[in-house]
């Protein structure tokens, strides 16, 4: 798979599912200037990160240790019932979203 390929499913699982992570699993702090889900290149994966705003005015980008969703992957079935886990809702639901942004059987 291509750097286009990996880069294009990565970006219709943020555009499909970035809202609802920042509502479950986001962080809520004072010094918090964004925050959502991002595609990491070097590891090719989508990770959560962070942009923080520090005491002296610097900004500092966090990305979370665990990708949570990798372009390569094909085992749809986990990540439906890992998503349907941590977003809420059930795995037909978290199937049909994945089915929606095109990764699901492409």
């Amino acid at each position: 798979m291509g750097d286009i390929v990996r880069a294009g499913r990565a970006g219709r699982f943020i555009n499909e599912f970035n809202k609802d992570w920042i509502r479950s699993q986001g962080y809520r702090f004072h010094n918090i200037i964004t925050q959502g889900l991002g595609y990491d290149e070097y590891s090719q994966g989508v990770r959560h990160y962070i942009t923080l705003k520090e005491i002296g005015g610097d900004e500092t980008l966090l990305m979370g240790e665990k990708i949570i969703f990798g372009p390569e992957d094909d085992d749809m079935e986990t990540l439906a019932e890992y998503l349907a886990e941590w977003l809420g809702g059930t795995r037909e639901e978290i199937v049909e979203r994945l089915k929606k942004a095109n990764l699901w059987g492409d």
